[in-house]
C-alpha cells in the first residue's frame, strides 16, 4: 500500500486543503505538479490575509478568495475578488475603502472597516453601504462614521447586526432610520457634546432587541441618552457604559418606564469623588435603585463598578464585577457577590485575603501588574477560581498561581523579564 501524498484520491485532497490558508497553500503545494496546481485552482472558499510579505497572492486567487483580511494600508487592489463574503480592513486606506462597492462584491455578508483614527468614512461609501445595494450585508463594523447624511429612499433592509464609532449622537438615530430590520448596535461615542435632532416619528418604534453604548470620554449627555430611548422601546438587552450626571434613581426609573420589553440591563459605574464628572452620591443610591429594579422579576441586571478609593458605602451586595483602579484598602469582605474582580496593582496581602474565602463567588481574577509575590509556601488556596488573567515581572509568580489555583481552566498571562529577573524554581513533588 502506497503512502505518498500523490496517490491520495483528490476528494481526500481537497477535504484536507480546506484545512489551510491560500497563503499555506501555495508555499506547501503550488508547483509540485500539474495536478496539485489544478487542485488548489479549483478550491471556492479560501481565506487570505494580506500583509506586506503577500501581495502577490491576491492576484493569484482573487477569484477564489471568500474571506479576506488586510492588514496594511498599502494600495491593493481587490477589483477581482468577486466572490468575497468576508471583508476586513484593519488599516482601511482611501484607496482600499473607494473598491467596496456592490457591484464588485454583490455576495458581501461581513464587512470590517477600521480607518486610521484622522480618517472619517467618506459620505459615498457610507451611502453604498446604507443603501441597500448591499443585499446580503448582515453585519458590519464602521470605525469613523462621522458624517451621515439621510437621503430618499435611503435604507438596508438586510443589516442585523452594527458596531459603529463616531463623534455625533445624531449619527445612531439616523443608523437606526436607516436600519430598520437592525437587531443589534453597538455604539462607541468620541465626540464632544452635540444637540441631538428629534428624530422622525417613524423611528420611535423600532424593532432594536439589543443595544450597547460606549462613551469613554463622559460627553455623552442624559438628555441625547433619553432621545436615543425614544427610538428604541422594543430593547431586550442594554448594555451603558456612561457618566451619569442626573441622579442614578432618575436614569433608572427612565429606563424601566421607556424600555418595558427589558429583560438583561448591565451599567458600567466609575465611582471617584474626586473626579468632577462622578459622584459618590450615585453609589449612595443604589440600594434605592436595586428596590425598583428587584420589582421586575424577569430582569437580569448587572452592574459593574470601579473605584479608587475606599470611602464606599458598607452595604455594596449588588455588584458581581468589581475594580480596583489603584492601591487602596477597599475591604473585600463587602463584597461578598463578586464573580469576577480586577486589580490594577496587586501584592501578596490581597491574594490572602482572598484565599480567606471572603470571596466564596469568585470566578474570575484579573491582576494588571504584579512587580513581585513572595514565594508559594502552602497557606494560598484559591479553590474558586477558573479563570485568571495577569502580568507579571518575577518568575517564581508563575509558581505562586498555579500552585494556588488548583482548579484552574484558563490562565492568561503576560511576562515581562529583565537582566535581573530570577529563574523560576522547581517544585517540590
Amino acid at each position: 500500500m502506497s503512502t505518498r501524498l500523490e496517490s491520495l484520491p483528490n476528494e481526500i485532497l481537497t477535504d484536507m486543503f480546506i484545512y489551510f490558508d491560500i497563503s499555506s497553500l501555495y508555499h506547501s503545494f503550488s508547483g509540485l505538479n500539474q495536478r496539485f496546481n489544478n487542485l488548489i485552482q479549483s478550491l471556492k472558499h479560501h481565506a487570505l490575509i494580506i500583509e506586506k510579505h503577500n501581495l502577490s497572492l491576491i492576484e493569484l486567487y482573487a477569484s477564489q478568495i471568500m474571506r479576506l483580511k488586510i492588514n496594511t494600508p498599502l494600495p491593493i487592489d481587490i477589483n477581482e475578488c468577486s466572490n468575497l463574503i468576508s471583508l476586513e480592513l484593519c488599516q482601511a486606506s482611501k484607496n482600499q475603502i473607494e473598491q467596496i462597492r456592490s457591484d464588485i462584491m454583490p455576495n458581501l455578508v461581513y464587512l470590517t472597516i477600521i480607518p486610521p483614527y484622522h480618517i472619517s468614512l467618506p459620505m459615498e461609501f457610507t451611502q453604498e453601504v446604507f443603501s441597500n445595494s448591499f443585499h446580503h450585508l448582515r453585519s458590519a463594523r464602521l470605525s469613523r462614521l462621522d458624517t451621515f447624511e439621510l437621503l430618499p429612499g435611503f435604507q438596508s433592509l438586510s443589516l442585523r447586526t452594527l458596531y459603529i464609532t463616531c463623534t455625533n449622537a445624531n449619527t445612531i438615530h439616523r443608523v437606526l432610520q436607516a436600519c430598520p430590520n437592525l437587531f443589534s448596535l453597538h455604539a462607541q461615542f468620541f465626540g464632544q457634546h452635540h444637540h441631538i435632532v428629534e428624530p422622525i416619528s417613524s423611528v420611535y418604534n423600532h424593532s432594536l432587541e439589543k443595544f450597547l453604548l460606549d462613551d469613554p470620554y463622559h460627553n455623552f449627555s442624559f438628555d441625547t441618552l433619553n432621545t436615543i430611548f425614544l427610538c428604541i422601546p422594543n430593547v431586550k438587552y442594554l448594555v451603558l457604559q456612561f457618566s451619569c450626571r442626573v441622579p442614578f434613581i432618575h436614569l433608572v426609573e427612565n429606563i424601566l418606564t421607556r424600555l418595558t420589553q427589558l429583560d438583561h440591563f448591565e451599567c458600567d459605574i466609575l465611582e471617584s469623588p474626586n473626579d468632577h464628572m462622578v459622584n459618590v452620591e450615585i453609589i449612595q443610591q443604589m440600594n434605592e435603585c436595586f428596590r425598583v429594579l428587584e420589582s421586575f422579576h424577569n430582569l437580569k441586571f448587572v452592574f459593574y463598578l470601579t473605584t479608587s478609593n475606599n470611602s464606599l458605602i458598607s452595604n455594596d451586595q449588588i455588584f458581581p464585577v468589581y475594580g480596583v483602579d489603584s492601591n487602596v484598602d477597599v475591604g473585600l469582605n463587602r463584597f461578598s457577590n463578586i464573580r469576577r474582580l480586577k486589580f490594577e496593582w496587586f501584592s501578596t496581602t490581597e491574594l490572602a485575603r482572598i484565599s480567606a474565602n471572603v470571596l466564596p463567588y469568585l470566578e474570575e481574577l484579573n491582576l494588571v501588574y504584579i512587580a513581585t509575590l513572595r514565594p508559594y509556601n502552602g497557606s494560598l488556596f484559591l479553590s474558586t477560581i477558573r479563570t485568571l488573567k495577569t502580568r507579571f515581572t518575577d518568575f517564581s509568580s508563575y509558581q505562586t498561581f498555579l500552585s494556588a489555583c488548583a482548579n484552574l481552566s484558563c490562565f492568561q498571562c503576560s511576562i515581562f523579564t529583565s537582566d535581573k529577573c530570577n529563574y523560576i524554581e522547581s517544585p517540590n513533588t
